[in-house]
C-alpha cells in the first residue's frame, strides 16, 4: 500500500509533513528573536514555498518524491535591514512565532482526528469522540 492509497493516509502524510515545517519553522523564529540585536545578523525562515510543492507533488501522485520531501530554511534577504545590518523585526517574529503555534496545535489536532479513525476502523468500534 502507498503512501497515497486512502485519503486519511493521504492527510495524515500531509499533516505530518506539514507539522515538520512548523517544528522547523519555530526553531528559525526563534534564533530571530534570539539574535534581534546581533549586528548582520539576517532572519531565517522556512522555505515559503514548500507547502505548495508538497500540494504539488500529491497533484501528480508522486509518491517517492513526497516521501523525500523536507522543508529547508531560507535567509531572508528580501527585508530591508536596520542601521546594524539587522533585518529581524521583533514584534513580526513574535507575531509569526504566535501564528505557528496556532498552527502546531491545529495540525496536533488533525494527526490526533485520523489517528482515532484509524485506531477505530482497526478494531471495530464505532466512531466516537
Amino acid at each position: 500500500m502507498d503512501v497515497f492509497s486512502t485519503s486519511s493516509n493521504v492527510n495524515y502524510q500531509l499533516a505530518k509533513k506539514q507539522l515538520d515545517s512548523v517544528a522547523l519553522r519555530q526553531k528559525a523564529l526563534s534564533a530571530n528573536i534570539a539574535n534581534s540585536q546581533t549586528p548582520h545578523y539576517k532572519r531565517q525562515d522556512v522555505d515559503v514555498n514548500f507547502e505548495t510543492h508538497l500540494a504539488s507533488l500529491i497533484e501528480q501522485g508522486a509518491i517517492d518524491e513526497f516521501e523525500k520531501a523536507t522543508p529547508q530554511i531560507k535567509i531572508d534577504s528580501q527585508r530591508s535591514a536596520n542601521t546594524h545590518g539587522n533585518n529581524v523585526e521583533l514584534d513580526r517574529e513574535l507575531l509569526y512565532m504566535q501564528e505557528n503555534n496556532i498552527r502546531y496545535q491545529f495540525l496536533l489536532k488533525v494527526t490526533d482526528e485520523i489517528l482515532k479513525t484509524t485506531k477505530n476502523a482497526i478494531t471495530g468500534n464505532s466512531f466516537q469522540g
